[in-house]
Parts: C-alpha cells; sequence; structure tokens
C-alpha cells in the first residue's frame, strides 16, 4: 500500500480490529471441550483468519490504492 499508517486507511483499521477479536474468538475456543457450539465457531473463526491474510489485506491495499489515485488524481 501507499499509504503504511493505520490512521489513514479506514477499511485496513477496521478489519485489523475484526482480526484482534477473532484472535480473542480462537483463543476462547481453544479453551473449551471440543463439543457442538465451539466446533462450528472455531471453523468459522479459523476460515476468517485465513481469509484475512489470503485475501483481505491484499484486496483492501488494492481498494485503497486506487480510493487515493482518484481522489489525488487531477483532471
Amino acid at each position: 500500500s501507499k499509504i503504511r499508517n493505520l490512521q489513514f486507511r479506514p477499511f485496513m483499521k477496521f478489519f485489523y480490529w475484526l482480526f484482534i477479536a477473532n484472535f480473542f474468538i480462537l483463543m476462547w475456543i481453544g479453551a473449551n471441550h471440543a463439543e457442538a457450539p465451539f466446533i462450528v465457531i472455531g471453523q468459522f473463526a479459523t476460515v476468517f483468519y485465513f481469509l484475512y491474510f489470503l485475501i483481505l489485506i491484499p484486496f483492501i491495499s488494492i481498494l485503497e490504492n486506487t480510493l487515493a489515485d482518484i481522489a489525488t488524481s487531477s483532471y
């Protein structure tokens, strides 16, 4: 990304805090027994964990760079 600081990247800031919440959910799930509701919650949290690195970070960087280019382009 052209912008390095999270202060100026609102989409990335939002998904960063979702990632932090997901981290705590995975910690909580890991401390529980392997029972019905915890298995499903753990699967969704694990999918989000890997999607964050493989899809969300690159997509958000491209989106924010494109929006920054549109905002700073002169006609």
